[in-house]
Formats: structure tokens, sequence, C-alpha cells
């Protein structure tokens, strides 16, 4: 049998100073959502799903640049900082699934993970891997290996809304050393 896709909080300590300011994040993303960008790729079949990029990792850049993302950096001053604070946290950014919205499965090649504070759990919006489901909840963190293949899902009447943020993988790093 597989180990689970998802991963436990306890294994990115530095990720409670992110739970500590919940409610200031919450706050900025509230307050940018009018800028929000639509994902335009395979991925969003309904154009339910919306990002605000505040940094992205190196591969992302050919799609959005470093200067759109220090302009969003601007409308979310206290997120950006309390996040570039921190090292492990490589790329991050605001995401908006919208109701009946679905994230097509899709997998990365990067060993990351990703790691997202729900901000706002829209009623009934979960994320599906391998086969294993996980309902977003406000206020808590969903941490999995994003080279798994993974789905999200929203049901629910409002929009799912949630901190992205992608950090190295620490169990893909103890198994390499192994």
């Amino acid at each position: 049998m597989t180990a689970s896709a998802f991963q436990s909080a306890s294994g990115y300590p530095e990720l409670s100073l992110v739970l500590d300011n919940f409610n200031r994040i919450y706050r900025e993303a509230n307050l940018s959502y009018t800028k929000l960008v639509t994902v335009n790729d395979s991925r969003n079949h309904s154009n339910a799903w919306h990002v605000l990029p505040l940094k992205v990792e190196r591969d992302d850049k050919t799609v959005m640049s470093d200067t759109l993302c220090q302009s969003n950096q601007h409308l979310a001053p206290d997120t950006s900082a309390l996040l570039s604070a921190i090292p492990a946290i490589k790329a991050y950014a605001f995401s908006i699934l919208q109701p009946t919205g679905h994230i097509l499965p899709h997998a990365h090649e990067h060993p990351f993970v990703t790691a997202m504070l729900c901000l706002q759990d829209g009623g009934d919006a979960f994320i599906r891997i391998d086969g294993e489901s996980r309902y977003f909840k406000t206020g808590e963190l969903i941490i999995f290996d994003y080279t798994h293949i993974h789905e999200v899902i929203n049901n629910g009447a409002q929009d799912r809304i949630v901190l992205l943020m992608l950090l190295e993988n620490r169990l893909h790093q103890k198994t390499a050393i192994n």
C-alpha cells in the first residue's frame, strides 16, 4: 500500500506563524478579490478558478511575471512580508474556486508540497488525491505532495478561498537520503 499524498502540518512548524496571522491574511485576500486573474489552462475548464499570484516558482515565471507579482504584493503587503520572511516557502498566491468549479486532475514534476490555508471553505469543497478526499475547513491547513494527481471540486454555495504556499517536500528529501 502506498503512503498518503497528504502530509501533517507538524512536519512544517514554520506554518504555525501563518496560522497565527489568519485574520490579516483573510482580510487581504478579500481586499484583493477584484484583482484576481483567471487561470487559463487545461486544468480550468469552467473558468471558475482564479488566482492572485504574489510570488511564483521559477517555472511559472514564463506565465506570470515578477512585475505582476510585485504589483500584487502591494495589494497584500502583510501577507507578502510574512511569507517572504519564511525561507521554506518558495511561492505563494491566493486561490479562489467559485461554486460548481472544478480544477481538473493534474500533477506537477518538481518535488514540492502545496500547503493550503483555507480562508473560506465554500460550504462543500474538497481536494481529491489518489482517490483520497479532504474537505476544506476554514482556518485549517491541507498539505499534500503535488507530484500526485490531484483535483479540487467546489460543490458549495460560496467561493472556496485559500492561500497556496509551495514548499520543499521534506518527506521526499528524507526518502532521497535513505
